[in-house]
Formats: C-alpha cells, sequence, structure tokens
C-alpha cells in the first residue's frame, strides 16, 4: 500500500494539490459527475438532482457514465494527467487501491473536520473502513449492498408444502428445500431449478476461508475451510443438481433474476442492486427475502458490493463537489431519491439514519425483511485491497472456480492450482 500511494502521491503533486474554489451566487457552473454504472430513474436519481440543483440553481450537474470498469479507470486517469478532472467520482468498493494510487481522489478529512452538519458515525463502521486508507478519507460510502440476499418464491413453496426460509437456515436446510424445488421432465430436462446461489465468496466466507493473509502477501485458497466451502457450492451443482453450471445458465441465455421473475428458479442469492435496476420485473412474484444461509457450524460471511462517492483530485470546483457527495450521502438526498423512485425501492443506504427511515422503519417496502441488509454488513467480507487482485480474479481465480463447477477438475486440485498461481503473482507482480 505505501507504493500506492507513492504513485498517487507523485500524480497528485503533478497535477496540483486540491485548491477551494467559492462559487459565486451568479456564477453559472456545470459539475461533471462520473459514474460506472447506469444512474437512471429506477433508484431516483432523477429526484436527487432535481432536489439538489433547486438547492443550488445556478449548477447543472453533468452525468458522464462508462459502464467497463478498467475502461472508467484508465478514462478518469487520462482526464487527471490533461487536466480535465471531473468533480464527483463514483468509486465501487474493489477499486479502492487502484483509486487511491492512481491519484484520483482528494482527501476529505479537512471538509469533514470543518463540517458540523456531517457526522462519520452516521455511517456504517464497516463501510467507512473500506474507503479509509493509512487515516485519509477518500469518500463517502453510498449504499449497504452484501451479496447475501436470499430471495425465494413463496407461491413454488406453497407448492410443496414447505415452509419458507428463515435467517436461520444453514447450508443443509437450503439444499433440502433446493432438492425438493428442482423439478425435471420425461427427458430429464431440468424445468424448474431449486436454487441459484453462485457466488463463490459467499461459501469460503462462510467456512471461514479467505483469500489472502492478513498483509496480502500470500494466497491461502487452499486451506481446508475454503476448500470445504467451494466443495460444497460444486455439490450443489454436479452432484445434487439443484443449480444450472455456468454453460447450461449461459444456454438459457437469461440471467438468474430473469429466471426467478419467470417462475423458473426457487430461491436466488444475489445484491439488493437486482430488484432496484427494474423494480417491476418481479411484481407477479410473490416475494420473500431472507439472508444467504450459515455453514452447518451456523457461521456467515459473504462478498460484499457497495460504492463511495468522492471529490477528485483536480476538480476546478472542489467545494461544491464536496457539498453535493455529502447531500447525496445523507437524508436530504436519499429522501429526495426515495420519493423519485418507482415504487419506492432505492440502494440500502449505508448512512444509518437514512437507512433506518427509509428500509428499517419504513411500512411501505415492496418487500418484508430488507432490514436484514444492515444486519448483515458486519459479516460483509470486501475483495482484497491489492493492486493486483483485480486481475488476478478475472485470470485465475474466476476461471479456475468455473471449471470445477463444469466438473473438468476436481475442487482440491483446482484451489491448490489457484493458490499456486496467485502466489507466483504477488511474488512477481506479473500475473498469467
Amino acid at each position: 500500500m505505501k507504493r500506492i500511494l507513492a504513485l498517487g502521491l507523485s500524480l497528485l503533486l503533478a497535477v496540483g494539490v486540491l485548491a477551494t474554489s467559492v462559487l459565486a451566487e451568479d456564477e453559472n457552473v456545470t459539475l461533471v459527475v462520473t459514474s460506472f454504472y447506469n444512474t437512471g430513474s429506477s433508484s431516483g436519481w432523477d429526484g436527487l438532482v432535481a432536489a439538489f440543483t433547486e438547492k443550488h440553481p445556478n449548477v447543472t450537474l453533468e452525468v458522464q457514465e462508462t459502464a467497463n470498469g478498467d475502461d472508467y479507470l484508465t478514462k478518469l486517469v487520462s482526464s487527471l494527467a490533461a487536466g480535465e478532472a471531473p468533480d464527483v467520482i463514483a468509486m465501487e468498493n474493489k477499486w479502492v487501491a487502484k483509486f487511491v494510487g492512481s491519484g484520483l481522489l482528494a482527501p476529505l478529512n479537512d471538509y469533514i473536520a470543518n463540517d458540523p452538519d456531517l457526522k462519520l458515525e452516521d455511517f456504517y463502521p464497516h463501510l467507512m473502513e473500506r474507503y479509509t486508507v493509512d487515516g485519509n478519507i477518500y469518500g463517502l460510502p453510498y449504499d449497504a449492498q452484501p451479496t447475501c440476499m436470499f430471495f425465494y418464491n413463496k407461491a413454488l413453496f406453497d407448492a410443496e408444502g414447505l415452509e419458507y426460509p428463515t435467517d436461520e437456515w444453514t447450508w443443509d436446510d437450503m439444499l433440502a428445500a433446493a432438492t425438493k424445488l428442482t423439478k425435471t421432465d420425461e427427458s430429464g430436462r431440468t424445468t424448474q431449478w431449486g436454487l441459484l446461489a453462485n457466488s463463490w465468496y459467499n461459501y469460503l466466507y462462510s467456512n471461514g476461508g479467505t483469500i489472502f493473509n492478513e498483509d496480502e502477501t500470500e494466497c491461502l485458497m487452499n486451506t481446508p475451510e475454503a476448500i470445504g466451502g467451494i466443495q460444497f457450492l460444486v455439490d450443489l451443482i454436479q452432484k445434487y443438481k439443484v443449480m444450472p453450471d455456468p454453460t447450461t445458465l449461459n444456454s438459457m441465455g437469461v440471467g438468474g433474476a430473469d429466471l426467478f421473475a419467470t417462475g423458473q428458479l426457487a430461491m436466488l442469492c444475489c445484491g439488493y442492486w437486482d430488484l432496484v435496476f427494474q423494480p417491476t420485473r418481479w411484481d407477479d412474484i410473490d416475494l420473500g427475502l431472507t439472508w444467504f444461509p450459515a455453514n452447518p457450524e451456523g457461521n456467515h460471511g459473504w462478498d460484499t458490493g457497495g460504492t463511495a462517492y468522492c471529490v477528485a483530485n483536480g476538480s476546478k470546483h472542489p467545494d461544491l463537489a464536496y457539498e453535493f457527495v455529502k447531500y447525496f450521502m445523507t437524508e436530504p438526498g436519499w429522501e429526495a431519491a426515495y420519493h423519485a423512485s418507482i415504487n419506492g425501492v432505492i440502494y440500502p443506504p449505508a448512512h444509518i439514519p437514512s437507512y433506518e427511515k427509509f428500509v428499517l422503519n419504513n411500512p411501505d417496502l415492496k418487500i418484508p425483511n430488507v432490514e436484514i441488509n444492515g444486519k448483515a454488513v458486519p459479516y460483509a467480507h470486501f475483495a482484497p485491497m491489492h493492486p493486483l487482485y483485480t486481475e488476478i480474479s478475472s485470470k485465475i481465480i474466476e476461471p479456475t472456480i468455473e471449471e470445477m463447477e463444469l466438473g473438468y477438475i476436481s475442487v482440491e486440485d483446482g484451489m491448490q492450482d489457484i493458490t499456486e498461481r496467485v502466489n507466483e503473482a504477488l511474488e512477481t507482480g506479473e500475473v498469467y
């Protein structure tokens, strides 16, 4: 991480230290906000923009969206080097090391220290820690998004006379229900799948496994805990045949959420964002929601999504950018977004007072038990901070786990291969 920060510092000095700016009342300004995902109306973005610009009538918000993560980072680094930095940057939690190391983000410590209206304790501590590097806060967390939302179709459970999943379920309960809810026709073709819960992180973390050691110098994916977790995932596909393998799922031409929405899937584990993206898609499903079951010993653990919004280093209007980030991340922004969203479906706030108001104590939620987002946060595991991890994941871990899921290699051999290749990459700095 010291090497990352040194690179970031050199870029920071190259473009000049963040300067404050005071916006005159009659000065018209375009505030540029960059994002890596669609900020469309489903999450209430339009309402947020309208409310902020009503408060600041001389400000126009320009949104620049770049879907691909690698393209997004390249574009941002180029804009910084050219002196054309945006004002506000959306940063996915997996990219903290790269974004800080590339000098893209301005520390917010001074702003926060001098802002009596912003209280850090109002944000989930586990999320704030992710965006804090060597004591510098580089972003305010937007959403609480553990990848543990366990949706189920009540009608399919009712048809089999099965009790609904609960927060106390273990993998054994999940398997038993999935077995009864998986249906095949006379030819042996599966017509209804019991389960789609294919985030390997959830099985690894729930079973006590981990990817790296604490200082991220060694891969630990060949431990018994890690192997046991991934083995259960593979068994759901290959041994018990209650979950489609990657090839079968791809051949259907639809995603898991689509399969669930058409009644061909009984249980789906994903992020709450799937409901936010298309809040009317599942209207014909009698939805139930709990969290991803614990391993047989009762342990929970899962991957997490989540975004922070940051003031860009090199912003021409850093004071205003901070004001927008604060507005967006706290109750005024969430209030505007909630009332503008479709069916009141919004991302679960990382801002605790907003979470309590619009989720925990909201009687008009589209689906009950959404409060598990907040309950699940302490069990969430962030992706490693190592700058090579994104490449390691895409080139080594993900392809090898897919080979295990397809039955091409054993889990023990695959996990050993991952460990050896990742350790080589950590040692040489090259990923093959």
